[in-house]
């Protein structure tokens, strides 16, 4: 409902189906060749063991993978939200990845390096190693590592993670400390489109350095290195029919055909409790519904609320309702004879002079009342319900 001082009165004909309407002809978001590039959501090393410890890296500056000159493995996870990122509906052109190389054995050379789609969930990990990070740190709860997508309690289905054995992008041969480019492929394209489409497959990729012979391991700037410049890099082209749907509630700005939960626009894209048909808060001044409607009107009758106690939570003098919950009550209406109700906000109820009641008819009008009130048939009918005769 609309915060405001006016009221429009409910019973306008048409005036509810002239906002469905509106959220139906509100233009449709098209976009062709529209390029954004994103940096991870997490990322994180897990560390094969060399001697019987347990190390992990969820927040170092640095990610890991390859193996070192002792023999053991590394391999880094990296996750980016794509449908944080790319409107619903988007149709996905191309994905290009980019990685910082910053430190690499001695001996290691060039090595084949490619990302692998993950099919299961992880977690990043509080694990911050100090130094290199080459090594990590000790494993503390709800870290990824060697043996556990959740430490200590949640496993790998394989040690050293669940991902797919082919990968997903080509694979480039990285060398020398600089900046490395994974471009385009078909199944990344497929990765970050089906990611879209249902974000709960989202687990990301793992990034794995050629672990034939030793060493061959590269330590590359993590999401959480201080310099933007050297973080991971997904740019993403998109295109098609999409919803803006900034809050991520299913309805957009605008509306668009798009949206998973239908094409009305949605009056407050930056509140994910503010959308069509969302249950309304009476009297906090915010349009829950968004069907246009002051929020300070209750009833209906197309005034505001007036603060009384009649009026629920209407927060002090707003309008002239004096009762902000009975449609036929509110100044200028006019007074019904015998409903019991303040119909004019006069501060009386049937106070007009025709409306006096005479003594013997007093009775006859409670009982009236009792009867809508919907006991009056009760009192009549009780005896013989009660005696079964």
């Amino acid at each position: 409902m609309l915060p405001t001082l006016f009221c429009a009165p409910r019973k306008w004909p048409g005036w509810g189906r002239l906002f469905f309407i509106v959220g139906l002809l509100a233009p449709t978001v098209v976009v062709s060749g529209e390029t954004i590039t994103i940096e991870p959501a997490r990322d994180a090393t897990i560390y094969e063991p060399i001697g019987g410890e347990i190390n992990a890296n969820g927040q170092g500056q640095h990610m890991f993978s390859g193996r070192v000159v002792a023999g053991a493995r590394r391999r880094s996870l990296i996750e980016f939200d794509i449908a944080g990122a790319v409107p619903p509906g988007a149709t996905i052109d191309s994905v290009e990845l980019q990685l910082h190389m910053s430190r690499t054995n001695v001996g290691a050379g060039p090595r084949a390096t490619t990302f692998h789609r993950v099919l299961i969930d992880w977690a990043e990990g509080p694990t911050d190693p100090t130094g290199n990070e080459g090594f990590g740190d000790t494993a503390a709860n709800g870290d990824a590592t060697w043996f556990d997508r959740v430490y200590p309690v949640t496993p790998w289905s394989s040690n050293g993670g669940d991902y797919v054995g082919s990968p997903s992008s080509t694979s480039v041969s990285v060398n020398n400390i600089g900046f490395y480019n994974w471009p385009s492929t078909s199944q990344l394209v497929a990765d970050v489109q089906g990611w879209l489409d249902d974000p709960s497959t989202n687990h990301g990729w793992a990034l794995i350095t050629s672990e034939s012979g030793a060493p061959t391991a590269k330590r590359f700037d993590s999401r959480h290195f201080p310099e933007s410049a050297r973080r991971p890099k997904l740019t993403i082209t998109f295109s098609g029919v999409v919803c803006n749907d900034v809050d991520r509630d299913g309805y957009g700005d605008p509306g668009s055909p798009a949206c998973p939960n239908g094409p009305e626009l949605d009056c407050n894209d930056g509140n994910p409790d503010v959308y069509p048909g969302a249950a309304e808060t009476w009297y906090d001044g915010v349009d829950q519904n968004c069907d246009g409607l002051s929020d300070f009107d209750q009833d209906g009758d197309g005034v505001a609320c007036d603060g009384s106690s009649a009026d629920n939570e209407c927060p002090g003098v707003i309008g002239t309702d004096c009762n902000d919950l009975e449609p036929l009550s509110r100044p200028g209406f006019a007074e019904v004879c015998g409903d019991l109700i303040d119909n004019d906000c006069s501060g009386g109820v049937d106070d007009l002079p025709g409306c006096a009641i005479p003594a013997a008819s007093a009775w006859g009008v409670m009982v009236m009342a009792l009867m809508l009130a919907g006991v009056g048939t009760s009192i009549f009918r009780g005896t013989r319900r009660v005696t079964g005769s």
